[in-house]
């Protein structure tokens, strides 16, 4: 199981279910504050 997820890096979906407990993953969406920056 994954203790955090790094951005850029890809995921398969079974890391993603596993990872969150979910049965479906479909509707995960990345979310940060308004004032966050996101680097790459």
């Amino acid at each position: 199981m994954i203790k955090e997820f790094e951005i850029g890096k890809l995921y398969s979906n079974e890391e993603i279910f596993k990872t969150l407990k979910v049965a479906n993953a479909g509707g995960i969406r990345l979310s940060i504050q308004d004032k966050e920056w996101l680097r790459e």
